[in-house]
């Protein structure tokens, strides 16, 4: 069996967005004796630009524990490891939050309670106690952030999966308030929840939330609605009914990405405008492998261009990640920039672990550049 580690590479961007280069080599970043899997970067980060954190599952003789690494942008190292739950039970799926005062809270799924409850640990200072919200009544899985980039922001909100619905978790100091989004019925079931906070044309905050509808005979789509602070949502709409569709994750420019296999090839898709359902483009076409775990993360000054199709024609001009698998050889693609006009715009990194799980995240600004770290799982075993 491969034992997995943690491999980063890093991204150097001029603040004029026009000189850009890869400062590898690829570097080993976790050194246990047990399998490091699934990494993900803090979200809500944007105004903390140093010390960000990556999140990841420890594997080791049948439990899963989480670890946490912080990272210092002028050492340009990952340190101060932390073990954030250290017990012999499934921990798994970790989501952080970094908060505008440096606060921070850690949201993950655990199976203390013999099924799968949501469980959370938060940062004031030191990190306090773990809370548990047990619910005998069903399976809470699949936690997912509902990221809201204001400067003060009020609550942390999440969505999460339970039983084949979706609902919206909402915490406000110590108070939690649970309400139901997508509700399944005999025939219907919803998985995989995301969402995103946006302004209206009120200038009042919304939440849009997707999430995969499956039928009970097999097919799927991609459904959203709307979630005002009232309380009051819209009708739910189809963005996506045909084709057997995962992983559906907005992304912070507000477009939302997703997986379909189609013949069975699996590729990316961007829904634009989801909030107007018309434009869906792919990522690109490759009938020799599959496509999976789409990851983007937009420099601090975003780039203006013009509207153009994101096909062979033109690709995403935010630095991002996926993972391509042709046969039975996995492969990460590390991009600088998509547009055509860089050099050596991106390339494609074999790893080992075929289920690794590629992210990235911008890591602030150092030395006049601005930093980007891709991380995925890889080992050093044939």
């Amino acid at each position: 069996m491969k034992k997995s580690f943690l491999a980063i590479i890093f991204i150097l961007i001029s603040f004029n967005l026009y000189s850009q280069s890869i400062s590898g080599p690829i570097k080993q970043i976790t050194f246990f004796d047990s399998d490091a899997k699934h990494p993900e970067f803090f979200k809500n980060s944007l105004y903390n630009f140093n010390k960000k954190g990556l999140l990841f599952e420890i594997n080791s003789n049948q439990t899963t524990n989480i670890g946490l690494l912080s990272y210092d942008i002028e050492t340009d190292t990952f340190d101060n490891f932390v073990k954030i739950t250290d017990n012999n039970y499934l921990n798994i799926n970790p989501l952080g939050i970094d908060l505008f005062n440096g606060d921070k809270i850690i949201f993950y799924q655990t199976s203390r309670n013999g099924n799968w409850d949501l469980a959370y640990r938060e940062y004031n200072n030191n990190w306090n106690n773990e809370v548990v919200f047990a619910d005998p009544s069903g399976n809470e899985t699949n936690p997912s952030v509902i990221e809201n980039y204001s400067y003060f922001p009020d609550s942390i909100r999440i969505l999460y999966q339970k039983d084949s619905s979706i609902y919206l978790l909402t915490k406000k100091e110590n108070k939690i308030i649970n309400d139901t989004i997508l509700k399944k019925n005999d025939s219907l079931f919803y998985s995989q929840p995301t969402g995103i906070m946006k302004y209206n044309g009120s200038y009042s905050q919304v939440i849009y939330s997707a999430a995969v509808e499956k039928f009970i005979y097999g097919s799927s789509k991609l459904v959203y609605l709307e979630w005002e602070f009232n309380g009051k949502k819209s009708p739910k709409k189809v963005l996506v009914d045909s084709g057997n569709i995962s992983n559906p994750k907005f992304q912070i420019m507000g477009y939302l990405a997703f997986e379909n296999n189609v013949n069975n090839l699996n590729n990316i898709y961007f829904l634009y405008d989801p909030f107007t359902p018309g434009r869906i483009e792919k990522l690109i076409d490759n009938p020799a492998g599959n496509l999976y775990s789409f990851n983007t993360s937009p420099p601090i000054i975003m780039i203006i261009e013009a509207k153009a199709k994101m096909s062979s024609e033109q690709t995403i001009s935010n630095p991002y990640t996926y993972k391509l698998i042709v046969n039975d050889s996995a492969f990460i693609r590390v991009t600088k920039n998509g547009r055509t006009y860089f050099n050596s715009g991106d390339s494609l990194i074999y790893t080992k672990i075929v289920d690794s799980k590629p992210t990235l995240d911008e890591m602030g600004y150092y030395d006049g550049y601005q930093i980007y770290c891709y991380v995925w799982e890889d080992s050093l075993e044939k």
